[in-house]
């Protein structure tokens, strides 16, 4: 019985003989026989398995099928042991719309369905909590996602159609560690994976994106469930057991005229020897900076004016507005070669914006990503230790959470 559907039954996968057919066809002309009056049929079609005595094949008594007794012992005697017996098997002998087919293909168990509130519990008893993958886009897991859930990186068509082919395993889709080993150790676990609002296991047909994950979940000898209206429906009902990156708006900050004072009196971070976020003010202050050690700056505005651009400093702007239209990880290369340049040149660069807040914080902590191999939440709480008023929004957060993959993905390559 399922620790996550406790009602759910799980379908037998037992293993299937492997088979043989042969046909034999042969035509019955029944002209004056009075002795044969109950065949009415002149073709039969027969099949045959592993058995020790000669049997015969019949429909089980489904209508529009033919019990037959093959004649002799040419194929199959009494002394032969261990050859072929044959199966029960449904031949249809006239064009009904309900003719079946045969097929070769395994059939699958049922996909089974766990309500939010059960998966919930099941997450709270941490001796046993299952494995929980997120299936939607990454920026969609960066603002919200069930806790405990791992992102799978499946949401593009690439993704899942290597998925699908054999060229990637569930394992290469997952940047956490935990969860990989997990995954490499999950047979007869159950696996729950949900997108944003699948409610039914019969809405995940072949063409569903989740279809291949649920595949490789099942090829890794483990149980797929699937959470019954996925995010929208857990966030909905169980908001207690959500975790969402922190944003703008959930920041235990002051009112924003407090805010500004305190941007106005916080002077340039260093986050690392090297490396310094600050706000306009900092950038402003040219002396101060020369104070510092710091040669080059990094403006990540389209507005600020470049102060020190005709000095002797190593300029750069990179033209980001603080929106969650704004694209900022085209920017990433660019940003962190200018800053190991700084670094290889034993200066200090300082990357500023407006107040120092968002988008010189998420160079920052991209930049702490890509040089100390961080995670995305790691690099966030190292920043946000150093220099306490950062808030990157909502959009921001999303991006470097797929940074986080992509630089995953560089160091697996590497390793293989």
């Amino acid at each position: 019985m399922s620790p996550l559907c406790p009602n759910g039954v799980h379908g037998n996968e037992g293993e299937e003989d492997v088979a043989f057919t042969a046909g034999v066809l042969y035509s019955l002309c029944l002209k004056n026989v009075d002795s044969v009056k109950s065949v009415t049929r002149n073709v039969c079609i027969c099949t045959f398995g592993i058995a020790d005595h000669r049997l015969p094949v019949t429909s089980s008594g489904m209508s529009g099928g033919v019990d037959v007794q093959l004649p002799g012992d040419t194929i199959l005697s009494d002394h032969h042991h261990n050859r072929r017996r044959p199966q029960m098997l449904y031949l249809p002998t006239s064009r009904s719309t309900n003719r079946r087919r045969t097929s070769s293909k395994t059939t699958q168990p049922p996909l089974q369905v766990v309500s939010p509130s059960e998966l919930d519990t099941a997450l709270k008893r941490s001796a046993t909590s299952p494995l929980v993958l997120d299936c939607r886009p990454t920026f969609a897991f960066g603002r919200g996602h069930v806790n405990g859930a791992v992102s799978l990186r499946c949401s593009d068509r690439i993704s899942r159609r290597r998925l699908q082919m054999g060229r990637l395993g569930l394992c290469d889709l997952v940047s956490d560690q935990e969860a990989r080993e997990r995954l490499q150790t999950c047979r007869g676990e159950e696996v729950v994976l949900y997108d944003d609002g699948t409610c039914e296991a019969d809405q995940v047909t072949d063409d569903h994106p989740l279809s291949p994950v649920i595949a490789s979940i099942r090829e890794l000898g483990a149980r797929p469930v699937l959470l019954k209206g996925g995010w929208k429906e857990f966030s909905r009902s169980q908001s207690d057991s959500c975790l969402s990156l922190p944003t703008p708006e959930e920041e235990e900050c002051p009112p924003p005229r407090n805010l500004s004072s305190e941007v106005d009196s916080l002077s340039a971070t260093a986050i690392l020897p090297f490396l310094y976020v600050g706000n306009a003010k900092d950038a402003e202050d040219t002396c101060g900076l020369k104070e510092l050690g710091i040669e080059y700056v990094l403006n990540v505005t389209s507005h600020v004016p470049g102060y020190g651009e005709d000095q002797d400093f190593t300029f750069l702007r990179l033209p980001a507005a603080d929106s969650h239209q704004q694209n900022i990880k085209q920017y990433f290369s660019k940003a962190f070669a200018f800053i190991d340049e700084a670094r290889q040149r034993n200066s200090a660069v300082l990357v500023h914006c407006q107040a120092g807040i968002s988008r010189s914080a998420t160079i920052a902590i991209g930049y702490l990503m890509y040089h100390t191999n961080l995670s995305s939440m790691e690099a966030y709480q190292m920043v946000k230790s150093k220099r306490p008023i950062i808030s990157p929004n909502l959009h921001f957060m999303g991006q470097l959470l797929e940074l986080e993959q992509v630089l995953r993905n560089k160091q697996d390559c590497s390793i293989s």
